[in-house]
């Protein structure tokens, strides 16, 4: 670490944008390009940015000065990431210089005290592999200990250690196998695994391998694995009845009971960035006896019960979280009084229910995706349970998207149910929908096809009050959606449904050839609706160039059933500062008079997302221009006739990962002297010219396959200045 290192950093700041601090995916890719085999560094950096230290950089400084801000952000790395202090000031520092951030009480932030040079402890192997970050290597002090069985050490077991230690001190345990149940009863201690999490173990029979008993106390980066002493006697891994336990970074595993157990109104844990699983006679979590926690980060599977079993009047908030394949119950079980808030959480492949509420559970359901439970619904309502459930997607379900019966009652709002064996949406008298999209599903609700109108658009009372509608209105058949009729038609009928003329379109709008929903092409759609509009394209093939010129997002049913196609023009040109399209196929012909890339993009930053990209004429996707840096993840780009499957040129940017690129006319990428593309995860093969022909000296490539290129794999010009992982 030194002050190259961070003259690296600043360069990435500058190329990508302050915005790269909001996407720690991208940065991690990015970082490690520029810092290839500098393991501290990268490692350093990231956590860094998982601490959000830049972000608080940035932050308005509400008349703290800079050095206190300084200060706390170094204190929150070394109490945290369990950071070296000299490691803690040198990333600090280097995230000011690069943002730009100066001290407020100094001349300038160079007068600080120059970092000394740190070694950190790191596992063995490459990078690539790691899933939980290391911790900091110590020598024992008053403020840090360290647990081994073997060697030099303060102490042989970590009860022993919580017993003789000061509150607050750091213990860290080297790894091996302890055979002990812990008792978290020192105020502030922070228990820090020293090297990779599967190689420290703590294993009890009989009782949780820790209990907490304090206020407040830290576990990091440890295995906790629960045995019991007979079938008769159930225990926990992890015991919580009391305080803030902060459990991240840890695999946690019970032959017993629930591998978590949150119980009592003083319970409040925060469970992070762990792996929760096999449970062979309990839930992955059990909160309950009004029980509050946050999980976060947290992948929840292969429990005999329910993933996350909430009951008793238990709360807690669960995000971006995956509960998937429960052996036989539900992803998530609320129920008893219960609450809670499911937030961009991925449930998927659980025995029952995605998520069940009954006997008076009440969560709220936001951004998530629930999906593939063969035996039973997405989301199951009984018993007077109600949910909310707003902006989620619910598909491939045996049974209904959503289901309420038994008094349960919903509110749905912008969510898309597809593709479920049962109807999309069902029962529920009381229920409300907003915006919502149903397609491709079973049977209906009361026996009605929604025929891609999105239910906000329609009523699902069983009775409706008979009226003539009045002149400023034309109304939708339901038993013919696409028939409308006009204000001096006489419409007595209770199966009439009124819309407003003039109609704002709502955040969510929709596309169909069909003439039933929102608009009738996509271009139009983006003509006509706000920037920040999501755009959903029904299934059917688009004849259409489209000009990309809003900030908008495109979704598709799938590249199967959507697709775009032009002929001697581009399908697709992108003139917006930023968009995303997903799940649609585009396929560009030549006219008699002009060839066509498929894809064009000019500027600005555009995903790509699970997309088919195909041409019968020039390059699939052409990448052109300064202000160009698009994401191209997760596409089949193939059978370009006359060019190659991805152009970069001019002074283009852009990162193509995770792509499959087959069968062009020439290269499979094409990078002129000027571009600086990232290629990451990519499998190309049987083009007609290399793989990939690179004139640049800025290309980056990482971990890509090649197959029966016709001339080589890589034809380099450029020497590959930044980068290459073959």
């Amino acid at each position: 670490m030194n002050d190259f290192s961070r003259q690296r950093l600043a360069e990435i700041i500058k190329r990508f944008g302050k915005s790269i601090c909001d996407n720690p995916k991208k940065f991690k890719g990015i970082v490690k390009d520029y810092f290839p085999g500098e393991k501290r560094e990268v490692f350093i950096l990231i956590s860094s940015l998982r601490e959000r230290v830049p972000a608080d950089l940035l932050a308005p400084s509400s008349g703290v000065p800079k050095d206190l801000i300084f200060s706390r952000l170094e204190r929150r790395l070394v109490q945290q990431c369990g950071m070296a202090e000299d490691a803690a000031k040198w990333v600090v520092g280097s995230w000011a210089t690069a943002l730009e951030v100066t001290l407020e009480t100094v001349d300038s932030f160079q007068d600080r005290e120059t970092p000394k040079p740190v070694s950190i402890q790191l596992p063995k192997g490459s990078h690539e592999d790691w899933e939980f970050p290391p911790q900091k290597t110590a020598s024992p002090s008053k403020e840090c200990v360290i647990v081994s069985q073997s060697g030099s050490a303060d102490f042989h077991g970590i009860t022993e250690a919580i017993k003789a230690v000061q509150p607050g001190t750091k213990i860290l345990v080297r790894p091996g196998v302890y055979y002990e149940s812990v008792s978290l009863d020192n105020v502030d201690v922070e228990i820090i695994g020293d090297g990779p999490v599967e190689k420290i173990l703590i294993q009890s029979r009989g009782s949780s391998c820790l209990v907490m008993k304090t206020t407040h106390a830290s576990v990091r980066g440890l295995s906790l694995h629960s045995l019991p002493e007979n079938e008769k006697l159930k225990v926990f891994a992890v015991d919580v009845s009391l305080g803030t336990l902060i459990l991240d970074n840890c695999d946690v595993t019970s032959d017993s009971s629930a591998c978590i157990s949150i119980h009592g109104v003083r319970a409040n844990p925060i469970v992070k960035n762990c792996r929760i699983h096999h449970s062979k006679s309990g839930s992955g979590v059990w909160a309950y006896e009004n029980a509050r926690g946050t999980l976060e980060n947290c992948d929840i599977f292969e429990n005999k019960f329910a993933g996350v079993e909430i009951k008793d009047g238990a709360s807690l908030n669960i995000r971006n979280c995956k509960i998937h394949n429960q052996g036989s119950a539900n992803g998530v079980l609320i129920f008893n009084n219960s609450t809670g808030v499911i937030e961009e959480c991925e449930i998927f492949k659980n025995k029952f229910a995605g998520i069940e509420i009954t006997d008076g559970g009440n969560p709220s359901i936001k951004k998530c995706k629930i999906h593939n439970h063969d035996h039973s619904n997405g989301i199951a309502i009984f018993k007077k349970g109600q949910a909310t459930v707003e902006d989620c997607e619910v598909f491939e379900n045996n049974g209904a998207g959503i289901e309420a019966k038994e008094s349960g009652s919903f509110t749905i709002r912008r969510c898309v149910i597809h593709h479920c064996k049962g109807a999309g949406i069902r029962g529920s008298s009381k229920g409300t929908i907003e915006g919502c999209k149903e397609f491709s599903n079973g049977n209906q609700a009361n026996s009605e096809k929604t025929s891609g109108i999105p239910p906000h658009l329609q009523s699902r009372e069983k009775k409706i009050e008979e009226k003539k509608a009045p002149p400023d209105a034309v109304t939708l058949r339901k038993d013919n959606p696409s028939s409308i009729s006009r204000p001096d038609d006489t419409i007595t009928t209770s199966s009439a449904v009124k819309i407003p003329k003039k109609m704002n379109p709502p955040k969510t709008v929709f596309v169909s050839l069909e003439g039933n929903a929102h608009f009738n092409s996509i271009s139009q759609a983006i003509q006509e609706v706000e920037s920040h509009t999501r755009i959903m394209v029904l299934a059917g093939v688009y004849k259409e160039s489209i000009t990309l010129d809003k900030e908008v997002e495109i979704i598709g049913s799938s590249p199967e059933n959507v697709c775009v196609e032009a002929k001697g023009k581009p399908c697709l040109l992108m003139n917006a500062k930023k968009a995303e399209v997903r799940g649609i196929s585009f396929h560009t012909f030549p006219s008699f008079f002009h060839d066509s890339c498929t894809i064009a993009i000019s500027c600005g930053n555009l995903l790509l997302d699970k997309c088919v990209i195909l041409s019968d004429s020039l390059a699939c996707i052409s990448i052109f221009g300064l202000e160009t840096n698009p994401i191209v993840r997760n596409c089949l780009i193939r059978g370009s006739k006359k060019g190659a499957g991805v152009l970069f040129s001019q002074s283009s940017a852009g990162v193509i990962e995770d792509c499959e690129i087959c069968e062009n006319k020439f290269s499979g990428i094409s990078v002129s002297k000027m571009a600086k593309p990232t290629i990451l995860r990519c499998k190309i093969h049987h083009c007609k010219g290399y793989g990939i022909s690179n004139f640049s000296k800025d290309t980056a490539i990482e971990k890509c396959s090649f197959l029966k290129n016709e001339p080589g794999d890589i034809y380099d010009a450029g020497f590959f200045g930044r980068l290459f992982f073959g």
